[in-house]
């Protein structure tokens, strides 16, 4: 049942690439959007030394073993159910932080958030790679990563505004609500 490079017409094709494009920047827009308050939030719950590190870094220790793993399992079973399943993980992260009263709490949520992009990313990729025409693999992969890039450029950005407008839970909050609707997409409309 695995997934097959599948002729389709442009006008779908694009729908479809237009569809995990903002499914990617809102992943790379919310790691932005707490990669700058994290440090802040866990120091103000009382972390120091190796929670500081870990609320960090917990995110690379999950995503890094579990990506070739999901990438694999997604060639065998089709990547559209990781990548939704990533994106239910951002919704339970976003929340997550907002809720949590302590820096265990944090780290153990940064790891989660590892798992989610570790289901996000070789799907996303490996489905755009399967989107794109015989020759133009290169193209669809540049187009596909600036989604990533702008997300994770802006989201700092974003995430600045919102935490000092509204409060550091509203970014954690606004997190889950773009993974929301980014799910919502994927399952309805690709």
């Amino acid at each position: 049942m695995g997934v097959q490079n599948t002729p389709m017409s442009p006008a779908r094709r694009w729908r479809a690439f237009g569809i995990l494009w903002f499914a990617m920047f809102v992943i790379g827009a919310g790691l932005g959007m707490v990669v700058p308050i994290l440090p802040v939030f866990v120091r103000d719950l009382g972390a120091s030394g190796i929670w500081l590190g870990l609320a960090f870094s917990g995110f690379a220790v999950t995503q890094t073993p579990m990506t070739p793993i999901v990438g694999r399992l997604g060639d065998k079973f089709g990547r559209r159910p990781f990548i939704i399943f990533g994106l239910i993980i951002y919704v339970i992260v976003g929340v997550g932080f907002a809720a949590a009263t302590n820096y265990y709490e944090v780290a153990f949520y940064r790891m989660v958030m590892g798992m989610g992009a570790a289901c996000m990313f070789p799907s996303a990729f490996g489905t755009v790679g399967s989107l794109a025409p015989e020759g133009q693999e290169g193209r669809y992969m540049g187009l596909f990563m600036v989604s990533f890039t702008a997300g994770f450029g802006i989201g700092p950005m974003i995430g600045g505004i919102l935490a000092d407008a509204f409060g550091r839970d509203i970014t954690f909050i606004s997190l889950a609500g773009s993974a929301l609707i980014a799910i919502i997409l994927v399952a309805t409309l690709m």
